[in-house]
């Protein structure tokens, strides 16, 4: 959050929330906060770990809706989603992302993993973050669970830079290159965009 620049009259979104954590910051940040996730398990604890903050909606969401969101958003955050899409999933999201946003608005899409993606040194980076962060053991456990539960057999779609950018022009958006990825992998990378008012697309 660092990163962003945010006023306290703005709506948020944090797609794929989760279980809710960056929500609590950004609520204490904004007027408005959205949580969507697809996920049943994720919803109940985001919903959970929410509880008593009147600024904070959370929604369980798998495809996008045929209209674009009401209120509008001032700021989507997407973070280690996208390499979940397949092609099509992805164009059909990046087109409701950016509907959606104001006329002031931004989408951040976060720890998006390039084509060629080195997992050792992700792997590695994950632990050395743990352990600055005093949850090593914890971090550990929980990336044990991801992998009994098949997170990782997933296929992941990795896109570069550039594939992702295209998509997001083509998308009715207006995208860059941020210069590092807001998550702690430095192996990942993240862009931002705003709506194109030159776009055709409505």
């Amino acid at each position: 959050m660092r990163e962003l620049p945010v006023a306290k009259d703005w709506i948020g979104l944090d797609f794929g929330c989760g279980h809710a954590h960056l929500i609590q910051l950004m609520a204490s940040r904004m007027r408005l906060v959205f949580g969507f996730d697809s996920g049943p398990n994720q919803i109940g604890i985001a919903e959970n770990n929410t509880s008593g903050m009147p600024n904070v909606i959370i929604r369980r969401l798998s495809a996008p809706p045929p209209s674009f969101h009401v209120p509008r958003f001032d700021l989507i955050f997407v973070n280690s989603v996208v390499e979940l899409m397949n092609d099509d999933e992805l164009d059909r999201w990046l087109q409701w992302w950016t509907g959606s946003l104001s006329g002031r608005g931004a989408l951040v899409i976060s720890d998006v993993m390039p084509q060629k993606n080195d997992r050792l040194r992700s792997f590695i980076e994950s632990l050395s973050w743990g352990f600055r962060q005093g949850c090593l053991l914890g971090y550990c456990y929980e990336y044990f669970l991801m992998m009994k539960a098949g997170f990782f057999r997933e296929q992941a779609f990795c896109r570069d830079s550039d594939e992702l950018l295209l998509r997001i022009s083509r998308s009715g958006g207006r995208g860059r290159l941020l210069r590092r990825n807001l998550d702690f992998l430095t192996t990942r990378y993240a862009v931002m965009a705003v709506k194109d008012s030159r776009s055709p697309v409505p």
